[in-house]
């Protein structure tokens, strides 16, 4: 839920020092004692912001910078790009941006424009929400950037000539949606925007078809993908038209648990699938999602194992950050007895379970498998072409 205009001063009040008090009740979770008292501090409408308050700084903890100094709302924080992701994108945006205005568009609290502000000079912010675009503001004074920011619909700004981050809602009657038509704004105003751009980066959920997402929103213009994963989990996807695409149709970018950035890019290839050899190495998710997986393989002098697995196998160590790799104890066909006599065999004791596409349930079968050995193996349970195999391993990395 969107915050309420109405309440925009109310808002203000919070980042007050007269709201310290409130702010320092809410910092626990209150009970109805506590409650009672925040009710004796302030007015119900500022008890329940100070709490909505709290719950997001919580959620930013680990995503955005100086957390626990924001203005900002949960659906707010929730929306909002990771500051190294945004870093990321304002670094790319900037090196292309020369003497161009830079417009972040749809800013929400400004998890990208905290970013965009450190490295483009006269930034301009538009958010619908009045109480957003405050956030936004707010958010990136913290860093001592100046930014304009405007309440005001995106329909409504002159983007000729200019550079556009757009960051277009993905939520409809509360609940995430993927379709290009439930995106606010809409699809068309968003190809308008483009249009007029001298280069765009739209965010978009990383579920999206890459083809149709350009086809729809930058059919005039040269345009990439991008598929950002963070910490191992897919974020984001996002559209680079204009003058920010680089000229490469796909790229992949990881962003590690140590925040070290990883980027990989090309166009898909087939690579010949092979046995599984000695090791076999699961690859990041952006690199399945961009459907690199082959032209990571020839990279690293690995093969695939099966084009619909995400796997790579090698006879030899492989040191990337793109995989995780696993020793291959044994590989045989999927009978839960035998492969529990197998793990039995192998000194096994907690064993992790990884599949794909419902095969088996991972959860019930750890602890099926789970032995009193002292050894943590991982088995792999996959379906290759018709039949089920087995594949028992142990994590190195």
């Amino acid at each position: 839920m969107e915050p309420d205009p109405a309440e925009i001063d109310d808002w203000r009040w919070l980042m007050t020092r007269a709201a310290r008090p409130l702010l320092d009740l809410a910092q626990a979770d209150p009970d109805v004692r506590t409650i009672e008292r925040m009710r004796r501090v302030a007015s119900p409408t500022r008890v329940r912001l100070a709490l909505a308050l709290r719950d997001a700084r919580r959620r930013a903890h680990g995503r955005l910078a100086r957390a626990g100094e924001l203005a900002c709302d949960p659906e707010g924080v929730q929306m909002a790009s990771t500051s190294d992701i945004a870093r990321w994108k304002a670094d790319r945006i900037a090196s292309a941006a020369s003497d161009r205005p830079v417009i972040d568009c749809c800013s929400g609290v400004g998890g990208d424009a905290m970013m965009l502000a450190g490295v483009c000079d006269g930034l301009t912010c538009v958010e619908m929400n009045p109480v957003r675009a405050w956030m936004c503001a707010h958010n990136t004074d913290l860093f001592g950037c100046s930014a304009r920011v405007t309440a005001c619909d995106v329909r409504t700004i002159d983007a000729t000539g200019a550079i556009l981050h757009l960051d277009p809602q993905r939520r409809s009657t509360d609940r995430r949606t993927r379709g290009f038509e439930t995106l606010q704004p809409d699809p068309d105003t968003l190809a308008h925007l483009v249009a007029a751009s001298a280069g765009a980066c739209i965010k978009l959920a990383p579920g999206i078809d890459p083809r149709r997402a350009i086809e729809r929103l930058a059919p005039a213009q040269p345009a990439g993908v991008e598929f950002i994963s963070r910490h191992g989990r897919l974020a984001q996807a996002i559209v680079w038209t204009g003058v920010l695409d680089d000229g490469e149709p796909v790229r992949a970018t990881m962003i590690d648990a140590e925040g070290g950035v990883h980027t990989i890019a090309g166009r898909a290839q087939d690579r010949p699938c092979a046995p599984i050899g000695a090791w076999i190495h699961s690859v990041d998710p952006s690199i399945e999602r961009g459907a690199l997986l082959g032209l990571l393989a020839e990279r690293l002098g690995a093969s695939v194992v099966h084009p619909s697995l995400g796997l790579l196998t090698s006879d030899g160590v492989i040191e990337s950050p793109w995989v995780t790799s696993f020793r291959v104890l044994d590989v045989m066909p999927w009978r839960e007895q035998r492969v529990r006599a197998r793990l039995r065999e192998l000194d096994a004791g907690l064993v992790e379970v990884k599949t794909r596409a419902g095969v088996v349930d991972p959860d019930r079968l750890q602890t099926h498998l789970r032995g009193s050995g002292s050894t943590t193996l991982t088995v792999f349970v996959l379906r290759m072409d018709e039949k089920v195999r087995a594949i028992i391993a142990r994590r190195v990395r």
